[in-house]
């Protein structure tokens, strides 16, 4: 329950009444999208997908990832954008992964950053050498002209592209089974 038009009281009040006929038998996503004020909720017929800790408010996580058992509907939970129900509807726990298995990909990283310093330290110093001299016209003829309409075509489409990538891993369809996700709670 957001707070927009009400007070925090209402909302909470809301909230136990919602999480009343969630307990009575009533479809705990079907609520959540009806009642939800967030639009995304609604969108996602109240599902909040798999999740850290570290990705939702603290507030919520410090609850959600008490909760013991599937199917179990938290108290309701007060942050600074409302307040919240969590049902839980699976978890799996995080896992380490062995060096043996990220010790190439650590290597790669490390040397790839290390180049990067190296290069940028050697331009930096062939910019501040009195001996760099600027070919001005040179430099200019590489300058490439991108008409506006076409740069904010582009930055358009990537954010479509991308809007449309998180739309598909957060449905149903794109994601791994619900037993198999870890903690995700649903929030109202």
């Amino acid at each position: 329950m957001g707070l927009t038009g009400r007070t925090k009281e209402m909302a909470l009040a809301r909230a136990k009444e919602i999480r009343a006929r969630a307990l009575a038998g009533e479809d705990f996503l079907a609520l959540a999208a009806q009642t939800s004020d967030d639009p995304g909720f609604k969108r996602d017929g109240g599902r909040l997908g798999a999740v850290t800790a570290k990705e939702i408010d603290h507030r919520i996580a410090a609850v959600a990832f008490r909760m013991k058992a599937d199917g179990e509907i938290s108290q309701p939970i007060e942050t600074n954008s409302g307040v919240h129900l969590v049902k839980r509807t699976g978890f799996k726990p995080s896992f380490k992964r062995k060096f043996e298995e990220v010790k190439a990909a650590i290597i790669d990283e490390e040397r790839a950053r290390l180049r990067s310093d190296v290069s940028l330290k050697l331009l930096d110093r062939w910019r501040r050498s009195p001996e760099t001299k600027w070919n001005a016209p040179a430099i200019a003829a590489l300058r490439t002209e991108v008409p506006r309409e076409e740069l904010e075509r582009k930055q358009r489409e990537e954010l479509e592209r991308r809007a449309a990538e998180e739309l598909k891993s957060k449905s149903p369809s794109g994601a791994a089974p619900e037993s198999a996700q870890p903690a995700p709670p649903v929030r109202k």
